[in-house]
């Protein structure tokens, strides 16, 4: 009974870890390709953009972040700039905030978000920990957008 016991405190425990991962280890990784269109309020056609036509972001056509020794930090993270659009009425100037995580490992990324900008256009930068598979969600107002990326280092 005891060994049962502490088992079950053993799964509770890990179950509440905030790092849990949300796929088991060697789980293939599926980006999000983007689903073209155009940018809410505008007419100019990108094949490249990801939305929600609340939200949106520009995705690489594959999903997959190939980053050269130009993207690599100093201390071995890679670093990637994001454009956001927003439709008109949604959030506000300032207001974008951004979280992520490895999908596997849980490791979390760091956001970057540009001051200075209007309440339509939000520049960025995702530092990503190391390679993986990362599930990357933006919020302003009420709106979110989530998307998953592999990042890969392809040095030279």
């Amino acid at each position: 009974m005891r060994s049962i016991l502490i088992l079950l405190t053993l799964v509770v425990a890990a179950g509440c870890d905030a790092r849990t991962p949300t796929s088991p280890p060697g789980a293939p990784c599926i980006p999000t390709v983007p689903t073209g269109g155009t940018v809410p309020g505008e007419t100019t056609v990108n094949p490249q953009l990801y939305s929600n036509g609340q939200l949106s972001t520009v995705l690489q056509p594959t999903g997959e972040i190939l980053a050269d020794d130009r993207m690599i930090e100093a201390d071995g993270s890679i670093g990637w700039k994001f454009a956001w659009w927003r439709a008109p009425g949604v959030g506000a100037a300032g207001d974008l905030r951004i979280t992520g995580h490895e999908i596997t490992t849980g490791a979390t990324i760091t956001a970057s978000i540009a001051e200075g900008y209007g309440q339509r256009f939000q520049a960025s930068g995702i530092f990503f920990p190391t390679e993986g598979c990362y599930e990357i969600t933006a919020v302003s107002g009420e709106t979110q957008l989530t998307f998953v990326t592999k990042v890969t280092k392809i040095l030279k």
